[in-house]
């Protein structure tokens, strides 16, 4: 069995804009998607161990973006996305060709911040973390 190891930097993250995905990885420092499921135990009288009930799931991202004022740059897009308050399409791809892992769904912006910074006599580049929901189910390809 073969076994590839996907490095960290080989990512994409394509954003929706006006129904179509454009890539917007130039802007992204760094990208997490996560899912988790929620279940409860129960108990009955047939025995002293915990059963499980399987509830929904829920999924989130967390984006940094640099922050730019250019025109149709990742941070424009998203603060647009922010102030339209809809759902778009997200897709995540990490690695490249065939061992590409790719996930989408449609999430919703629910954090931005910060939206402005200044530091006095500072250079560093100015980044903002854009957070999001997942709204429905999410695929992989």
């Amino acid at each position: 069995m073969s076994v590839t190891v996907i490095p960290l930097n080989r990512a994409a993250v394509a954003l929706e804009v006006d129904g179509a995905l454009i890539d917007i990885s130039a802007g992204v420092q760094a990208a997490r998607l996560a899912v988790a499921g929620l279940s409860a135990a129960y108990y009955t009288l047939e025995s002293a161990w915990a059963r499980q009930a399987d509830g929904g799931a829920r999924g989130a991202a967390v984006l940094t973006v640099a922050v730019d004022s250019g025109a149709g740059t990742a941070f424009q897009h998203v603060l647009a996305w922010l102030l339209a308050r809809d759902t778009r399409e997200v897709v995540f791809t990490q690695g490249q060709g065939d061992s590409a892992l790719v996930y989408s769904g449609r999430f919703r912006v629910v954090g931005l911040s910060p939206l402005a910074e200044a530091v006095a006599g500072s250079g560093t580049p100015a980044y903002a973390v854009v957070r999001l929901a997942l709204d429905g189910p999410l695929s992989t390809e």
